[in-house]
């Protein structure tokens, strides 16, 4: 198991547009992706650097508006990392697979109950996340 590198944050919010308008104008963040169909936008500062994200929270997900912001860990090979995560004991909750434009990623807790999330790197999704 390797986690490769710390990737996105990302928190869950209730209104995008709302949040589009508060990160691009308030903040002066621009956008880096966006994925209206889900809810979804990637931001990051105006010279690049860490991806902060926020999605459109729902109750699938576990994790209100409001809550945390969400670290992701790419890893070197999602299905062995998760397998050898859950042998030491780590549950997982809220598992996206499927989608043509999203990689597979799951949800985890650290022992304060803080959500961490584990996604996979795949080709297409390199340096995204």
């Amino acid at each position: 198991m390797a986690i490769k590198r710390v990737s996105l944050s990302w928190v869950g919010i209730t209104d995008v547009a709302k949040s589009k308008d508060f990160f691009l104008k308030t903040l002066g963040l621009k956008v880096f992706e966006e994925q209206a169909e889900y809810g979804w936008v990637e931001m990051q500062g105006q010279q690049g650097g860490q991806v902060l994200a926020f999605g459109k929270a729902s109750p699938e997900s576990g994790m209100p508006a409001g809550v945390n912001a969400v670290v992701t860990f790419v890893a070197d090979d999602y299905d062995q990392t998760k397998q050898e995560l859950a042998q030491k004991g780590i549950k997982f909750f809220g598992e996206v697979e499927g989608y043509p434009d999203v990689p597979r990623m799951v949800c985890f807790k650290d022992p304060d109950g803080n959500t961490f999330q584990l996604v996979e790197e795949s080709p297409e999704h390199t340096g995204k996340f």
